[in-house]
């Protein structure tokens, strides 16, 4: 970076978030196999929501299109702007998240995943906003006079139907309070290299 006297502020080593919003789903199409599904609280919690008992709800054969419609967007975002063109990625896990009137999830993270993603299949403006949390520059506690790209410790974004979200699984998060009078349904899944990736003495190869 070529720096000069000239007073400049930048960040280094970001976390890279990718939001965009993909062809229109029909809902009501899914919704009735979406009907057929088990679901399990999250937490014994009565107020926490549901996900599907199946962790590979992508590889449905009515997720087929949808499931296409996401690798498409992942490749868009991981050759175009993180420049991974000579690595694939795989989804290995996904899983449907259900949230009715006045639940919400707890703090978490992802493990033994790269990326994880969302995409919201029903929502509206009361359904419940996510917060993503940084928790790697915890050691002190200062509050400042507002808000920033630079100084905050929790973002907040409201979902919209057919949104599709990328980020680092190492990221914490959460579904705030569903406060609206319809269920909240989206697919949560995450992602991983499917190649060899590194060189010399840190080459590792995912099967």
């Amino acid at each position: 970076m070529n720096t000069s006297s000239k007073e400049s502020v930048f960040t280094f080593f970001p976390k890279v978030f990718y939001i965009n919003s993909i062809e229109k789903i029909n809902f009501k199409t899914i919704y009735k196999e979406i009907k057929k599904e088990k679901f399990i609280k999250c937490e014994i919690d009565e107020k926490k929501s549901y996900s599907s008992k199946d962790f590979n709800i992508l590889n449905k054969k009515y997720f087929k299109k949808i499931k296409q419609k996401i690798n498409n967007e992942f490749y868009n975002f991981k050759n175009n702007y993180l420049k991974y063109e000579n690595t694939s990625f795989k989804i290995t896990t996904s899983w449907l998240t259900k949230s009715k009137k006045g639940e919400s999830s707890r703090i978490h993270k992802h493990r033994n995943s790269m990326f994880s993603g969302i995409l919201y299949l029903q929502v509206d403006d009361l359904s419940g906003d996510i917060s993503f949390e940084n928790h790697y520059n915890n050691s002190y506690y200062i509050i400042p006079t507002k808000y920033n790209l630079y100084n905050s410790e929790e973002y907040l974004i409201k979902p919209k139907n057919n949104m599709i979200i990328f980020f680092p699984s190492d990221i914490h998060h959460k579904i705030l309070e569903n406060k609206s009078n319809n269920t909240r349904y989206s697919i949560a899944f995450n992602l991983m290299p499917s190649t060899k990736i590194g060189k010399v003495d840190s080459t590792y190869e995912y099967i």
